[in-house]
């Protein structure tokens, strides 16, 4: 799961760079960001109770909607 989370970050981060648009791309790079710190809290908190970790497990499950909604209207903008 790591290897894929790392793989789909870095395009991300590739895609954010190929756009001209200064406030989609700093919305983008928030969005990652965001997806990221969630992703990392959601690894740490594995040992936790589990209400922590479903939580964090929600909060990260919305946060990737939200960024593949985003997406989504970029190309739809492209």
């Amino acid at each position: 799961m790591r290897k894929n989370f790392f793989v789909s970050f870095f395009s991300l981060v590739r895609l954010s760079s190929d756009i001209q648009d200064k406030f989609l791309r700093m919305k983008l790079i928030s969005k990652i960001n965001k997806f990221f710190d969630l992703f990392l809290l959601l690894n740490k908190s594995d040992g936790e109770g589990e209400e922590n970790v479903a939580q964090c497990k929600s909060d990260f499950l919305n946060s990737a909607e939200e960024l593949f909604e985003f997406l989504d209207l970029l190309f739809y903008l492209k």
